[in-house]
């Protein structure tokens, strides 16, 4: 996998607000995937289901890796902190902008406020993008 989220600062009473969700023992997971869910409480990798067609709402962050087919069917996910997440450019993102899943590890600005219904929102950019190349940005996670 590529464009892990790196952490800059994990907060919360529990760092990183840890939650432990299950997940398909087939899928392997990198430490620091974008993650979406499911019913029931099941998570995937960003890569998994091709956001640009079908959108999902955001889960957070694995916090450990996992093999594929390695038995183990939960996964612990980072839901509170700061993290460098990649904006692979297009629509321009703004510091304190909400920002969702977009593709294989990467982010995208919220326009639309259904994607703040459907619980897309992943978290807040601290900083700004201009969106005419990819760009590192960091941003507070956030889940609604």
């Amino acid at each position: 996998m590529a464009n892990e989220a790196v952490i800059v600062e994990k907060l919360g009473e529990v760092k990183g607000g840890g939650v432990r969700y299950t997940c398909a023992d087939a899928n392997a997971i990198s430490k620091g995937t974008l993650l979406w869910f499911s019913d029931p409480k099941t998570i995937s990798g960003a890569e998994v289901k091709p956001l640009n067609s079908v959108a999902a709402p955001a889960a957070g962050i694995a916090n450990t890796a996992k093999e594929a087919s390695d038995g183990q069917v939960t996964l612990g996910v980072d839901t509170d902190g700061i993290y460098d997440l990649l904006h692979n450019g297009g629509a321009n993102i703004t510091a304190g902008q909400l920002v969702k899943l977009s593709g294989q590890n990467m982010i995208a600005p919220i326009t639309l406020a259904v994607d703040i219904v459907s619980g897309l929102v992943l978290g807040k950019a601290l900083e700004d993008s201009d969106g005419t190349a990819a760009k590192t940005i960091q941003v507070k996670l956030v889940m609604l």
